[in-house]
């Protein structure tokens, strides 16, 4: 699907084409104007094109399945504003760009889509579901393409920083079978560390210990060790101790 792709189709193609041309155009122009908009701009907008909103998602799937496009930041992200503020509507169309590793380019849609996810704005229930998404993202993810795998763990480990997070960030470093994962958790806990109370960063401290003895990549071994002596991230903040 290219933004222009339906005006090229000739006035003498088979009836199908001409459908799906249109369909094409009609899809590009509905997420032209939703590109910024809120949840209420974006239902008001469906019932403007008289749109059922499976429509609107096969759109969105068709999309996300564009190369081309999904590769240029304005459709990105329209169509990530799009599945963000209609959870936990679309929580099938955020499973397939979370959990799905095929090339790097998803790693960069992934990226712009944990960048656009905010605690605040979903319920208990909600929350939950989204992190059981980003703990499978960094359990599985192989590559640290995109830096999809960093912003997992800056996610869990600033933004959505909390009892559930921290849980989730230990499970990973010690237990992802991919370097990319077990890095992004380090990342979180690097956050983490500067977000803890005492008690909290002294097993943070012993489980970097353990990852700088045990892990068996040397990358990881390293980061492990440079996060335990720089004790944070420092964003121009005091170092912690331990």
């Amino acid at each position: 699907m290219a933004a222009n792709s339906g005006r090229r189709v000739l006035s003498g193609a088979p009836p199908r084409q001409r459908r799906r041309a249109r369909a094409e155009r009609r899809a590009v122009a509905f997420f032209k104007v939703i590109e910024n908009a809120d949840r209420s701009s974006i239902r008001k907008t469906i019932r403007k094109f008289q749109l059922r909103r499976a429509t609107v998602d096969d759109w969105a799937l068709a999309l996300l399945d564009n190369r081309q496009l999904m590769r240029q930041e304005r459709w990105r992200f329209a169509v990530v504003n799009f599945i963000v503020q209609c959870l936990p509507r679309t929580f099938p169309l955020l499973k397939k760009v979370l959990n799905n590793y095929n090339s790097p380019f998803w790693h960069e849609v992934q990226f712009t889509t944990l960048n656009w996810l905010v605690r605040s704005t979903f319920n208990r229930s909600e929350q939950r579901k989204i992190l059981a998404l980003v703990e499978n993202n960094l359990m599985n993810v192989k590559s640290e393409a995109g830096s999809a795998a960093w912003k997992a763990g800056d996610l869990l480990g600033d933004e959505w920083f909390a009892a559930d997070t921290v849980k989730i960030l230990e499970k990973v470093v010690l237990t992802a079978p991919y370097a990319a994962g077990r890095k992004g958790a380090v990342h979180g806990i690097a956050h983490a560390l500067e977000e803890s109370d005492e008690g909290g960063r002294r097993r943070l401290y012993a489980l970097l210990r353990r990852v700088v003895s045990e892990d068996r990549s040397a990358e990881v071994r390293s980061y492990a060790n440079y996060t335990y002596e720089q004790g944070g991230c420092m964003r121009g903040k005091k170092r912690v101790r331990r």
